[in-house]
């Protein structure tokens, strides 16, 4: 009688690497280049928010809903969930407990806070992908990972909006590297908070549930395996592994140890999920008197994803009361089922095809060059690393796909990735897809390709050993070759989108020399390269304005409410002599999304102005860093206009007469906080005055102009002054911007009293 001894070691993946790498006999410590790859993705990141002008506060997407409850937590402590659906709480909850950290501190903006959490989540995933990577594979492998996320355009910029995707990124890499810690030190405690980090994922994107039954898999797939291969060992392929899986299974079923730890490894992890989850569901049930484990979004979703006219749908779903909404949705795709079974899967399927080819494209090349918006977000800034990001992701998506195809050396974790990429794939198959959505493809896809790039020899080597490994590679890699190249014809675009830039590049250098008719031409032929973007026509509209041709103008505008185009509406009004309806216009275009209007607004030629009424919206062109309009009822019953001074300011006035020697510069303010605040005035030639602002009531300050400026018909000052939060210092606001002093008029004088 023969026994099966089913062996229980570590892997020695991570232990038979090699500590350093060598090139010429000279070593390279792996901590120090990673050290580098740490500062260098800190720095990317901190460099991205400094130049990002997106602020949620008025953003119609779901940062701006994001942002919205966040404040209302922190200030009333009430946590009111979104008007449309139940949502995931936990970034929110971070948002909020950052906003009430600046409020507490009195003199730091939440939203820098927020950010600085996001970027201080995301630069840890750095070395945590060298860990998995290192543990997985070998240290070069972990390496390349980790250089992957340090500069990858889209693992940028994550950080600085306000999205869900941070948190539930940062808590899925925690949740892999804590998955392989335990596979390798098999510690109760490590499997424990690896439940906990997918806890708090799940309560950032409700999706991330169905991560839990694949890291379930991998527990019992890795709580009795057999001795793992050395780092370069070629594997074994499918039909030798299929048959050593069969008996090591044969012998596990018949061991009760083995079914012992099994049950007790799962329960562990499972009830360290579940503590993290449980107090959100009670709380849902206590609200709503429903079992609402995370959020009401699937169902509904789904039901509009199948319903033959969605926007009907989502009026109907409104009238049904929040808790109750999903539960229809629910038996409403039930009945539509079982009313015509192939119907509803021919809906559910009608774009799949196009959404899968829509994952795999060159993202950042999408987004610079066929979006009709920028949308706020510093792409020109950026545009040498969003191209090389490109070039990154199709060589690690190219490897990666290719990597899982090889024969299994790594255990039960390419069991896990598998499942997060079709998962994610097959859901977005179904549902609409956002770049955002798509962060697990590429979690894991990265990491494969790094595999892959980290010894590419050795890699080509085992699909050539084993032949069927070596068709599903050359198979795989066709599709994603097909799908990728026939989806768009880069080649074009990039010359197309060549083309677009330096037009657009001598449309702004014409306009800013006052070549009206030059920037003209420019815009023009840009846009006949890319004609639905919309900034394009907002500078072309600018041009025509400027060369007196309001009707044709007009007609470049169109009907679009693109942000750009509604401010530049406002501008044609304004130089019609429209001044209410410009006014109008104006003051929409700050608020109608995110982007800083006040900065776009300097770029624009506007009418000399020797005296300019802030908050009317028609200080716009003159103005920058200043907060939206304000007003102020006075006793009289009239109405002070003015805007608040956020910190750091511009005031840039065009004069119709040159500036004499003795001009004066005066503001009308006030601090509107207790005490005096020191405004710094810096002028263009750099000299530098600092008054005392008085608290209390308006008053008038003057401010000489100095006299090196005397000739210059443009007079431009940078104002600074201390930040404060308002519900931090006055009792009863609940106002969370950070404000410096209330500035209602500038004027200058041509000669000093």
């Amino acid at each position: 009688m023969t026994s099966t001894h089913v062996a229980r070691t570590a892997p020695v993946a991570a232990a038979t690497a090699p500590r350093t790498a060598t090139t010429a006999g000279v070593a390279i410590p792996y901590l120090f280049i990673l050290a580098v790859l740490i500062g260098i993705g800190l720095g990317l990141r901190v460099w991205f928010a400094a130049v990002n002008e997106l602020q949620p506060i008025y953003s119609p997407a779901d940062d701006g809903d994001y942002y919205q409850r966040a404040l209302r937590f922190a200030t009333t402590g009430l946590y009111i969930d979104d008007f449309w659906l139940i949502r995931p709480p936990l970034h929110v909850v971070l948002f909020a407990l950052m906003i009430r950290v600046s409020i507490w501190l009195g003199t730091v903006d939440g939203l820098l806070l927020v950010r600085a959490l996001q970027i201080g989540m995301i630069t840890l995933t750095i070395p945590l992908a060298y860990a998995i990577g290192s543990r997985l594979f070998n240290r070069r492998a972990g390496l390349i990972y980790a250089g992957i996320l340090a500069v990858w355009f889209p693992f940028v910029e994550l950080p600085i909006h306000l999205f869900s995707e941070p948190t539930f990124f940062f808590c899925l890499v925690v949740h892999l590297w804590l998955l392989l810690r335990w596979r390798d030190n098999r510690r109760w405690t490590t499997l424990a908070l690896a439940g906990i980090a997918i806890g708090y994922a799940s309560l950032a994107r409700s999706t991330t549930l169905y991560g839990v039954v694949f890291a379930v898999l991998f527990i019992v797939l890795e709580s009795h395996r057999t001795t793992a291969a050395p780092a370069d060992a070629p594997g074994l392929g499918v039909w030798p592994w299929l048959r050593q899986q069969w008996q090591v299974w044969l012998a596990r079923l018949r061991l009760r140890e083995w079914w012992l730890a099994v049950l007790r490894n799962v329960a562990i992890f499972l009830l360290a999920c579940a503590a993290i989850i449980t107090p959100w569901t009670l709380r849902n049930y206590l609200v709503y008197d429903r079992f609402i484990p995370i959020d009401t979004l699937s169902s509904v979703n789904l039901w509009l994803h199948v319903e033959k006219y969605p926007e009907k749908g989502v009026e109907i779903i409104k009238t049904y009361p929040q808790a109750d909404r999903h539960i229809f949705a629910r038996e409403d795709t039930r009945r539509i089922m079982q009313a015509d079974p192939v119907a509803f899967w021919n809906l559910i399927w009608r774009n799949a095809g196009f959404h899968f080819q829509h994952i795999w494209k060159a993202q950042f090349t999408e987004d610079f060059l066929t979006r009709p918006s920028f949308y706020g977000r510093p792409l020109r800034e950026f545009w040498v690393l969003g191209v090389a990001s490109d070039v990154l992701w199709f060589v690690f998506t190219l490897g990666g796909l290719l990597a899982l195809t090889t024969p299994t050396r790594e255990g039960a974790f390419r069991v896990v990735a598998l499942a997060w990429i079709s998962f994610t794939i097959v859901a977005m198959m179904i549902m609409h897809i956002e770049p955002r959505y798509l962060f697990p493809i590429w979690t894991f896809l990265a990491l494969y390709g790094a595999w892959a790039l980290s010894r590419p020899r050795h890699f080509i080597g085992m699909l050539r050993q084993h032949r069927l490994h070596g068709v599903m590679a050359l198979v795989v890699g066709a599709v994603f070759l097909s799908v990728f190249f026939t989806y768009r014809n880069y080649p074009q675009l990039i010359v197309d989108g060549s083309a677009r830039e330096t037009n657009y590049a001598a449309g702004m250098q014409a306009y800013q020399a006052g070549d009206y008719a030059a920037a003209e031409d420019a815009f023009r032929a840009a846009l006949d390269v890319h004609g639905t973007f919309t900034e394009l026509r907002a500078n072309l509209a600018l041009a025509l304005i400027a060369q007196g041709q309001t009707a044709e103008a007009r007609e470049v505008l169109g009907t679009s409410d693109a942000q750009h185009i509604v401010m530049v509406r406002g501008v044609l009004a304004r130089t019609e002599g429209n001044l209410d309806e410009a006014a109008t216009y104006l003051i929409d275009s700050e608020k109608r999304a995110g982007m800083n209007m006040q900065a776009f607004g300097l770029q624009i030629d506007v009418k000399s102005a020797t005296a300019v009424q802030l908050g009317t919206g028609l200080d716009l062109g003159y103005i920058a860093g200043f907060s939206s309009v304000e007003q102020l009822p006075q006793p009289d019953g009239t109405i002070q206009t003015y805007r608040w001074l956020q910190g750091t300011g511009r005031l840039h006035l065009p004069l119709s007469e040159p500036l004499q020697a003795g001009s004066v510069l005066e503001l009308r303010l006030t601090s509107g906080q207790p005490g005096a605040v020191p405004l710094t005035l810096t002028f263009a030639n750099g000299e530098h005055k600092t008054i005392q602002i008085e608290s209390g009531q308006w008053r008038i300050y003057r401010v000489a102009v100095p006299a090196a400026l005397a000739g210059r018909t443009v007079l431009d000052v940078a104002l600074e002054a201390p930040i404060f939060i308002p519900a931090s210092t006055l009792p009863g606001s609940i106002d969370t911007r950070p404000l410096s002093l209330m500035v209602s008029t500038v004027q200058v004088e041509g000669t000093a009293r």
